[in-house]
């Protein structure tokens, strides 16, 4: 029918390129901005979870309270207390800022995929009937919107912290493309319009088995590279610091 063809995009997918936006800024913009911001209307305090709900004990609530936090501390920066203009200390958490950003783009992305992912694993198992969601429907709603999403992080215009992301997810982009490529080799037709059985099942599987033996890299290499990410937005903080004091 007709109703089952319609896309549902989840709304932490739809957020990404407000995200991209928003990492875009740069640090001029990002002073101007906050020099012109109350305390109490700081950007990050008014965002919400977009993949947990009301959990204050997530992993996405705990980063945006992190994030709301340096926001806090850099807009009640004063002159008074370290006897240097609040553009330095803001010029010192911009790069954390940046990356905050990514980490919650990265963090959508990852979530989203993984939990779409398992949700197929019990449908190939299971059945539709059990699981209350098809094959069709999981790739068309989540798993190839979120591959969509992921490719374009590494576009040209990006900034350098969200193409950090999307090389990331590049084994998100490749799966797509290999099991996209296997069901339209068997059925000859698009993976969320056609409906072949076999061609969904095999593609289903392969895209299970390849994720399954790829935990290692979700679990201890993304985590490993985002801190690594995070020492260096602290390193590279200091220098901005540095540059904004010899601009006064």
């Amino acid at each position: 029918s007709s109703s089952s063809s319609v896309v549902v995009i989840p709304r932490g997918l739809a957020a990404i390129p407000l995200l991209c936006a928003a990492a875009a800024e740069s640090r001029v913009a990002y002073l101007h901005r906050l020099s012109h911001t109350a305390c109490t209307s700081g950007w990050w305090s008014r965002q919400e979870t977009l993949l947990c709900g009301n959990d204050n004990y997530s992993v996405e609530s705990i980063l945006l309270y992190t994030a709301s936090t340096l926001e806090s501390v850099s807009l009640k920066a004063s002159s008074s207390l370290l006897f240097l203009p609040p553009t330095v200390l803001q010029s010192l958490l911009w790069p954390l800022h940046n990356v905050l950003l990514s980490t919650w783009m990265l963090y959508i992305l990852v979530a989203t995929f993984l939990a779409s992912t398992w949700s197929l694993a019990q449908t190939v198992l299971f059945g539709a009937q059990r699981t209350g969601i098809t094959m069709k429907a999981s790739w068309r709603n989540e798993l190839i919107p979120c591959a969509d999403a992921a490719a374009t992080l590494t576009e040209a215009h990006q900034p350098l912290s969200v193409r950090v992301v999307g090389l990331l997810l590049l084994p998100i982009v490749y799966d797509k493309q290999v099991t996209t490529s296997l069901y339209r080799a068997i059925s000859g037709g698009n993976i969320t319009q056609t409906a072949s059985s076999y061609g969904i099942l095999l593609a289903s599987s392969l895209h299970v088995v390849v994720l399954a033996s790829l935990w290692w890299y979700w679990f201890f290499v993304v985590p490993s590279c985002g801190f690594a990410v995070f020492c260096i937005a602290g390193l590279s903080g200091w220098c901005f610091a540095i540059i904004q004091t010899a601009a006064l």
